[in-house]
């Protein structure tokens, strides 16, 4: 695999460990600040939400017959560590106090169109990106794909598998990337630049800009991937200042598996 790493691909992975780094001691700093002040109801339901992340994932490793020493121990590292995201990022969150939509007279509707909006834009946006640019899988990302050493991306890769461990994969990607990066990241920015007039904007750009530099390694050329991830950060953003973590993550996990046919048809 090092073969493959050129200078360019060097540089990227630093400062995305750099990142991920200041991510953690972040969220490591808010939690000591706040610890006291987090009520004891909220930690149970986030110690139960961690949990659950750990344990679709161990589904997802059971399934495919590769649990071992190493995946648990990578499980015993995912609990902990979106315990502390889902708890650091919910009292950020709350403290930002952001005003949500009026929901009017149909809450239902009024809390779904947003979401379809940001599905359909992606969709919308990832066509455009493969027609014109026609981007290849990096050799990078082929190979750890197919070791497996992504995640759980390998097993969320069949042709139309829609099975359970599928649909826990795909599920389990989408609830970690919106964790950190719209729960956690976009509301520790939005605290920093509290007293700044843009400071949504600022905060979302900010964090769509963090979501797409993550995904580089993904094809070639980078740019193209990073370009297709923003445009789809942005909205997310929006959507979880508007409608909260859950509405991201249920566009999130539908738009996943909408590329599943668009990068397979």
């Amino acid at each position: 695999m090092f073969e493959y790493m050129t200078l360019e691909y060097w540089l990227v992975f630093i400062i995305r460990i750099i990142l991920e780094i200041a991510i953690f001691v972040m969220a490591i700093y808010f939690f000591l600040r706040y610890k006291n002040d987090i009520a004891a109801t909220t930690k149970d339901i986030i110690f139960i939400s961690a949990l659950s992340i750990a344990l679709m994932q161990l589904y997802v490793y059971l399934n495919h017959s590769v649990f071992s020493i190493n995946t648990s121990i990578i499980l015993v590292i995912v609990f902990f560590k979106y315990y502390l995201y889902l708890l650091v990022g919910t009292k950020l969150y709350e403290e930002a106090k952001l005003k949500i939509l009026n929901k009017g007279r149909y809450p239902f509707i009024s809390y779904v169109w947003p979401i379809l909006g940001v599905i359909i834009w992606g969709i919308f946006v990832s066509l455009i990106v493969l027609k014109v640019f026609h981007p290849a899988l990096s050799p990078i990302a082929r190979i750890l794909k197919e070791k497996g050493v992504v995640d759980i991306v390998k097993y969320a890769s069949s042709r139309y598998t829609f099975n359970l461990s599928y649909l826990f994969a795909l599920l389990v990607l989408a609830i970690k990337e919106e964790t950190v990066c719209r729960l956690l990241l976009q509301s520790a920015l939005l605290k920093f630049f509290s007293e700044h007039k843009f400071k949504v904007i600022v905060s979302v750009l900010l964090t769509a800009t963090f979501w797409g530099f993550g995904h580089l390694f993904t094809t070639i050329p980078m740019w193209v991937k990073f370009i297709q991830v923003f445009a789809l950060g942005v909205p997310l953003g929006l959507l979880m200042i508007k409608r909260g973590l859950f509405a991201c993550i249920i566009a999130h996990f539908v738009l996943n598996l909408s590329f599943r046919f668009i990068y397979l048809n």
